[in-house]
């Protein structure tokens, strides 16, 4: 998470969702229920926010194009 929370601002945005990492810069003025609803997670893990507004499937499956990484499993 150290690298992810190093992308939280307007112009360089990931999100972790299910311990995958999303690099969303690109769909912050597409987001259809603002911009300003990925800023606020910005840099961390969203996971709670994103299935929280029941996101449908289609959503889910445009995140994946934004898809940059995975984070690392606890050993």
């Amino acid at each position: 998470m150290e690298e992810v929370s190093k992308h939280c601002s307007r112009n360089d945005v990931w999100i972790v969702v299910e311990k995958k990492v999303y690099a969303v810069t690109d769909f912050l003025e597409d987001h259809p229920g603002g911009e300003d609803a990925i800023l606020k997670v910005a840099g961390r893990d969203a996971t709670e926010d994103f299935h929280g507004v029941g996101h449908s499937s289609l959503a889910w499956n445009m995140l994946q194009n934004y898809l940059v990484g995975f984070l690392p499993t606890q050993q």
